[in-house]
């Protein structure tokens, strides 16, 4: 569902199913316990390259990350993303917020 890599000093989740409400409770927990367990890392990547759906939820997962992540003044970077998805993130201006790279 989703692997987490630890290398310097950034947590990568590469998230391997969709971004949707019947995932998405399973990813916070997986994601709260993970960034607990790195204490020390200096940001967080999210790779959506195997995600190919997204929905509200997913939206608000993201937006929760984002929000943990730069409020310990840590960097936050979407990676992997689609044309559908980058469309998206622009009509919700999140691409105003988030560090995204494209697929």
């Amino acid at each position: 569902m989703m692997e987490s890599i630890f290398k310097n000093q950034i947590v990568l989740f590469k998230i391997k199913t969709h971004l949707t409400a019947a995932y998405v409770k399973d990813l916070v927990i997986k994601t709260k316990k993970e960034l607990e367990h790195y204490q020390d890392y200096q940001g967080v990547e999210i790779d959506l390259s195997q995600a190919h759906n997204i929905d509200s939820m997913g939206i608000t997962f993201l937006i929760g990350v984002y929000k943990t992540v730069s409020a310990e003044g840590k960097t936050f970077k979407v990676l992997g993303v689609s044309d559908a998805m980058l469309q998206l993130f622009a009509i919700m201006k999140l691409d105003e917020i988030f560090e995204i790279e494209k697929a």
